[in-house]
C-alpha cells in the first residue's frame, strides 16, 4: 500500500490525485486503459476485461488510501 514496487504505491497515486476534480473517474480510465509516462518509465498495462464499474471500484479503493 505504501511502499513502490514496480508502480507507485497506492499512497502516492492517492496524493497524487488529492484535489483533483473527477479523480476517480480518471483513475478508472488509467487502470482501465493502461499508460506510460506518469510514473516513470515503466508502463501499466491495460486491464480492460474489467467493467467500468469495477475500474471505478478499484479506482476508489486506491483513493480511499
Amino acid at each position: 500500500m505504501d511502499r513502490k514496487i514496480v508502480g507507485p504505491s497506492f499512497t502516492e497515486v492517492a496524493a497524487k490525485y488529492t484535489g483533483t476534480d473527477d479523480a476517480a473517474t480518471s483513475l478508472a480510465a488509467s487502470i482501465k486503459n493502461g499508460g506510460a509516462g506518469k510514473w516513470g518509465a515503466m508502463a501499466m498495462p491495460p486491464m480492460a476485461g474489467l467493467s467500468d464499474a469495477e475500474a471505478l471500484a478499484l479506482a476508489e479503493y486506491v483513493l480511499d488510501q
